[in-house]
């Protein structure tokens, strides 16, 4: 039994050269038919030999010898004198490779791309150039697009915050449809037009995609994405956060749960290990002040009349940090850096205990609370110790520096991306620190009234239940919050579409999630690949 198969073909000799099995056989027909006219036609003129390669056989490397006859053409008619045979089901006219080869080859590349690609080829016996398999990608023919009903319309990074692009999706079948180059409402409308049984949209609150949709497809039902709507709400809180800052660092803290002051200090205020330089404290200064400078100027624009838009291209800096400055009636401090956890957390009642009744031995203290299960070493218990020494050990040298512990009015607030999440947490999944400061900073009403509206509006996007929206809505323009009021205001322009959101299956989850196959893709490619090329990958992903 040969373990090969070529068809419409008669294997006439095998033979093995070094790893290398060389297969010469010819074709079974005994006519052949004109490629101009389709006449068959049996008189032979010559023959020569084509060596395609194939795949590989077991450990050994493939080659065909096919001989190939020239025949006469027998009509008259006929522009052509001779012509070769030629072998439809094995290899294409004029190739190099079997079709066989060339569709595993594509496979590797569609799955790794040209230079990944050649390094596995070679070690699968299918040896080609990473050019080769790019070559073999731009090809391949783009999948047939079904008839669409529901698609989802997305955009991605080609260079983040400089140049986009569009995915397309077919919800339903949960396929890639197509890749646009860039994210403007012309090219989703055009987009669109050549698809007109497309009956519903699931999209972002983009405008631009708003307009190239109602453009593009105005029998279509548009649906905004609820995870999109849950993310423009912690922008809204967050930008109430950060204009209040400045008022919630002033708060007392609010006891909840039993909490000692100084394990509350500890747990909130990151100490340094080492005294603060004088260059480094010069460098810090220079950067603060840089950053009032940049501040001013874009107040100072803003009250010109000039776009944030305008002010970010003009000043070269990005939308979301004009905006907050925009909006921040006083200069934005940076937030304390909140400390991580560390293993040394559970046992720090323990050590505290200690240190109140006279213990000032890092030794001394580290074997107390190993006896309590602490299974770290002692230079972390040193470390501790040195940070609340207020003059030095008795043992240690008299000259010795001593960490001075910084002052404070109270425990360190994070900054505003972080305290948001404590305003959209369920509360009963709060640790104990967690809602001691929910607790603080929902002493501000506004804080407070915020927190409650969102938990309602995050009920309502959850659940899809909208008999509360325009109530809610209402609340909203009416609480004296200007950033939830502006959201509302947002939220009624694109009313049909968000109470279709809560009406409707559909979202754009499928979407984002094939929007990170894409960043897989693309980041494969090391940023290299043409905008064909990565089209072609993105839409032949298995």
């Amino acid at each position: 039994m040969v373990p090969l198969s070529l068809p419409a073909c008669t294997i006439d000799s095998l033979s093995v050269n070094d790893s290398l099995l060389h297969v010469t056989a010819h074709a079974d027909s005994p006519t052949a038919v004109c490629p101009t006219c389709q006449h068959p036609a049996d008189r032979v003129h010559s023959r020569y030999h084509r060596q395609p390669r194939d795949l590989p056989v077991s450990t050994m490397h493939a080659r065909l010898c096919l001989t190939v006859r020239r025949f006469f053409c027998m009509n008259a008619a006929c522009p052509r004198q001779t012509f070769a045979e030629r072998f439809p089901l094995l290899v294409p006219v004029y190739a190099h490779r079997t079709s066989r080869l060339t569709q595993s080859l594509q496979s590797v590349a569609f799955a790794l791309g040209g230079e990944a690609g050649a390094v596995l080829s070679h070690q699968l016996r299918m040896p080609t150039s990473p050019a080769t398999l790019l070559r073999i990608i731009r090809a391949a023919p783009d999948p047939a697009v079904p008839l669409l009903r529901v698609v989802g319309v997305d955009d991605f990074a080609f260079r983040r915050g400089h140049r986009y692009g569009t995915i397309v999706i077919d919800l339903e079948r949960q396929q890639r449809v197509d890749l646009r180059p860039d994210r403007s409402a012309d090219t989703l409308a055009t987009w669109l037009q050549g698809h007109p049984e497309v009956e519903i949209i699931t999209r972002d609150r983009s405008t631009e995609y708003a307009r190239g949709v109602t453009a593009g497809a105005p029998q279509a039902q548009q649906i905004a994405d609820r995870w999109h709507l849950l993310v423009n709400l912690r922008e809204a809180l967050e930008r109430m956060l950060t204009r209040l800052h400045a008022e919630l660092r002033r708060l007392p803290p609010a006891a909840y749960g039993a909490v000692t002051p100084a394990v509350a200090v500890e747990r909130s205020v990151r100490r340094p290990l080492r005294p603060v330089s004088a260059q480094d404290q010069q460098v810090r200064s220079a950067t603060r002040d840089q950053r009032r400078l940049r501040y001013e100027v874009v107040r100072d624009l803003v009250a010109d009349g000039v776009s944030q838009l305008q002010i970010a291209q003009r000043l070269k800096m990005s939308r979301h940090t004009v905006r907050r400055y925009a909006q921040a009636p006083q200069f934005p401090e940076r937030a304390a850096r909140a400390r991580q956890r560390r293993m040394l957390d559970p046992y720090l009642p323990v050590l505290e205990a200690e240190w109140a009744a006279g213990c000032r031995n890092a030794s001394a203290l580290w074997r107390t609370i190993q006896q309590h299960g602490y299974p770290g070493v002692r230079k972390q218990i040193a470390r501790w110790v040195q940070q609340r020494r207020t003059e030095p050990a008795p043992t240690g040298r008299k000259t010795a520096a001593v960490l001075e512990r910084p002052r404070t009015d109270g425990p360190s607030l994070p900054s505003a991306r972080q305290l948001v999440w404590l305003l959209l947490r369920d509360v009963t999944t709060l640790d104990a620190d967690d809602q001691e400061l929910l607790a603080q900073i929902q002493q501000h009403p506004r804080v407070a009234a915020a927190g409650v509206l969102a938990e309602r509006f995050q009920t309502m996007v959850r659940e899809r239940t909208a008999t509360d929206f325009d109530a809610w809505l209402t609340e909203c323009e009416q609480s004296g919050i200007s950033d939830l009021k502006t959201f509302a205001g947002g939220l009624r322009r694109d009313y049909a579409e968000v109470a279709a959101a809560f009406q409707q299956p559909w979202s754009n989850g499928q979407t984002e999630g094939q929007v990170n196959r894409l960043k897989l893709i693309k980041r494969s490619m090391y940023g290299r690949g043409n905008f064909d090329l990565l089209r072609k990958r993105v839409l032949h992903a298995a």
